[in-house]
C-alpha cells in the first residue's frame, strides 16, 4: 500500500496529507528509481504490466535502500567490518506468502568503503 501510494506520488498524484507524507517519504526514493527504470526500459509492456513492474522493482530498491541507511550507523558499518554481520534484503509476496530472497546489497563494499572477504 505504502509503495504503491509513493508510485502514485511520483507519477504526479495529489499531494497527501503530513503525516503521510513522512512514511511516503521513506519510500520515495526507490519509487523514483524504479519509475525511471521502467520508463527507460527498451521492453514494450501494457499498462498494468508497468504498474506492476514499477511496484515489484520499488519493492526491491526499497529494501537495498534500508540496508544503504543502515549502513550509515557507525555501530552497524563495524558490526559488518569486524564481526562479520551480513545484512541481506529480502521482500513478501503478499499473495503467495513466500519471501524473494534478494541478498546483500550489491555495491556493499562502496557502502563500507572497502571490499569485504567472501565466504
Amino acid at each position: 500500500k505504502i509503495v504503491r501510494a509513493a508510485i502514485a506520488q511520483v507519477s504526479g498524484d495529489v499531494i497527501p496529507s503530513p503525516p503521510q507524507r513522512g512514511v511516503l517519504d521513506r519510500v520515495m526514493v526507490s519509487a523514483m528509481r524504479a519509475k525511471m527504470q521502467v520508463d527507460n526500459s527498451e521492453k514494450k509492456t501494457t499498462s498494468a504490466g508497468r504498474k506492476l513492474k514499477i511496484q515489484q522493482l520499488a519493492t526491491e530498491l526499497n529494501a537495498f535502500y534500508t540496508i544503504e541507511q543502515l549502513m550509515k550507523s557507525d555501530i552497524v558499518r563495524k558490526a559488518v567490518l569486524e564481526d562479520g554481520l551480513e545484512l541481506h534484503a529480502a521482500v513478501l509476496d503478499e499473495q503467495t506468502g513466500a519471501v524473494k530472497m534478494l541478498g546483500e546489497h550489491p555495491a556493499l563494499a562502496g557502502l563500507v568503503g572497502k571490499e569485504l572477504d567472501s565466504k
